[in-house]
């Protein structure tokens, strides 16, 4: 299968260098450019065929493709094609007008946009996958947990309109402005329950997004941390980072169904769990294992972040507690040890991991590299000793998850475990409003492509973290085709818009710089100067050579480590 995974990528890559070569391609036959030869790839030809004096092959550098055009040698002595039988003038691209070429040059980058909207349209027909509208965390003091709302609801009407997935919900609350109470009913073990979110004092600050509301689509996973080497939960034999697989004889995936279990029970429990232990240079492998829960409520002095569970089992979930640091993390040399379960940060109790970064977020004031800190103090809980620690978060740069450079202040900490999401179901919708939302998904995956280009060219952006060549390109098109047809076919929209903004950047050589020489030349009235046109070519060149080079450097880097 991982052979096929691959194989996904690199068709991937042959559809998106087929359909912008197809741009051009079409463009030249409908304004009567003959078409020499159309490749996909580079180098010599393997193999093709002669249709209507046009050479249709495939060559022997899978990296890309090219039209060649009668005429299209800007440099040649009249627009001819040396060694090649002419064609007449009607037929060459240098004889047609400047708005022909500009129009020519410009239909690869443009089928690149044109495909996700084509693609996206026959995802949204068919059915886009997506999360069903199931809350995974509320966040304290917003106010979904003000209003009543708890993780594992599921919301089924909002504002009056039926929702059955997330992206409903997204919908609904950003098609309006929102007022001062969000009407919601909630699915709670099989009760519809009507809830009135107060978002009044939220108004008072300014406006309000659905994010602000408070409730979460991911819930922490089964993952563990055992804190108290005397607790019910330690005594059973478990160890931070076992992941709870069954309680009692249901299998539980999300550590909301843990805390909804355990937290009612009254008595011992039976438990399972896997382990993953190392074996050589392999990936680790998991052991199962189980044994009974015997409830101790009094096994030791709970903190105000300890909840039911933990009073009754000593468990808690792994996501509040250390999973590593940070190269020179703060809080590691104010002697945060390993695997520490966070109970407070100043006087927030530590619930969610977004309890850690809005406390670390506030002890901050100013912005970028002049924010400065006041110190912070730290409460947790290793080994059954809670201690306590006072440092000053420094404000540091990094990078965000889509390569943006940030600064803010860090305390050095990985959290342990990772987030599961609600089942996803098939949402279709109809045609009209799919080809709708995919012009409109490709429309704001384009700008944010365009931003991230502005960021990288004034350094507001890591080239390292935003850039990815042929071989990143199938990386991450093998990961999607493992997830299913739907991430693949959304990759390989993705990715054409990519393909199609980079293509009109204005450097030489690429369609972006070629359509600013033929502009030029409308305004003149004439071409550019030739010496002019070569310089800005060689020029053109050297530059794509050389960001072929580190993105491939970047590219192996990449593969080897991961």
């Amino acid at each position: 299968m991982t052979v096929f995974y691959y194989l996904a990528g690199v068709a991937l890559l042959g559809v998106l260098v087929m359909f912008h070569e197809y741009g051009h391609y079409l463009a030249a036959r409908l304004l009567g450019v003959h078409v020499r030869v159309f490749s996909i790839g580079f180098g010599s030809r393997v193999v093709g065929f002669v249709y209507k004096g046009t050479d249709y092959r495939l060559s022997s550098v899978p990296l890309g493709g090219y039209v060649r055009m009668a005429g299209a040698d800007p440099f040649a002595e009249g627009g001819s094609d040396d060694g090649e039988e002419p064609v007449p003038d009607e037929q060459s691209f240098i004889h047609k007008s400047v708005w022909a070429r500009l129009i020519i040059t410009l239909a690869g980058p443009a089928a690149n946009l044109v495909l996700p909207v084509l693609v996206f349209t026959v995802l949204f027909r068919v059915g886009e996958p997506q999360e069903l509208a199931e809350v995974g965390a509320v966040l304290v003091g917003l106010p979904a947990q003000e209003s009543g709302i708890k993780p594992e609801d599921r919301l089924v009407e909002v504002n009056g309109v039926a929702v059955r997935t997330w992206v409903d919900v997204q919908d609904e609350l950003d098609s309006k402005p929102i007022g001062d109470e969000v009407p919601v009913v909630v699915d709670r073990a099989g009760v519809k329950t009507p809830i009135v979110i107060d978002v009044r004092e939220l108004r008072a600050r300014g406006e309000v997004s659905a994010r602000d509301l408070g409730f979460r689509i991911g819930s922490p996973d089964t993952s563990v941390v055992i804190d108290h080497p005397g607790s019910p939960a330690a005594l059973a034999g478990l160890r931070t980072g076992d992941r709870l697989t069954v309680i009692g004889d249901q299998p539980v995936r999300s550590w909301n169904q843990v805390a909804r279990l355990l937290g009612s029970a009254s008595g011992p429990v039976e438990i399972r769990w896997t382990r993953d232990i190392s074996e050589g240079p392999h990936d680790p492998l998991p052991i199962d294992a189980g044994a009974t829960l015997v409830p101790n409520p009094g096994f030791a002095e709970p903190s105000a972040a300890d909840d039911g569970v933990w009073r009754s089992f000593g468990l808690s979930t792994a996501s509040v507690s250390v999973g590593g640091f940070a190269d020179d993390s703060a809080a590691k040399a104010a002697g945060l040890p390993d695997n520490a379960r966070l109970l407070q940060v100043d006087d927030r109790p530590i619930r969610s991991w977004t309890d850690v970064t809005v406390a670390v977020a506030a002890s901050a004031s100013g912005e970028g590299d002049s924010q400065t800190t006041r110190s912070l103090t730290l409460v947790y809980r290793s080994e059954g000793v809670v201690s306590t620690l006072t440092l000053v978060p420094p404000v540091v740069q990094d990078v965000d998850e889509i390569g943006r450079y940030r600064w803010r202040p860090l305390l050095g900490i990985q959290r342990a475990g990772s987030d599961v999401l609600p089942e996803r179901v098939e949402r279709a919708y109809p045609i009209g409003e799919s080809a709708v939302r995919a012009t409109l998904r490709t429309h704001e995956i384009a700008m944010g492509t365009i931003v991230r280009v502005g960021e990288l060219l004034t350094f507001k952006a890591a080239f390292e973290r935003s850039i990815g060549g042929p071989v990143e390109m199938i990386r991450q098109t093998r990961d999607a085709a493992k997830r299913g047809l739907f991430d693949w076919a959304g990759m390989l929209a993705i990715l054409s818009i990519g393909v199609g903004v980079f293509n009109l950047l204005p450097i030489p050589v690429l369609d972006g710089g070629q359509a600013m020489l033929y502009i030029a030349e409308a305004v003149r009235g004439r071409p550019l100067p030739l010496i002019l046109r070569e310089r800005a070519q060689q020029a053109g060149i050297v530059f794509i050579m050389l960001l072929v080079l580190v993105v491939f450097a970047l590219d192996i880097h990449r593969a080897v480590t991961g």
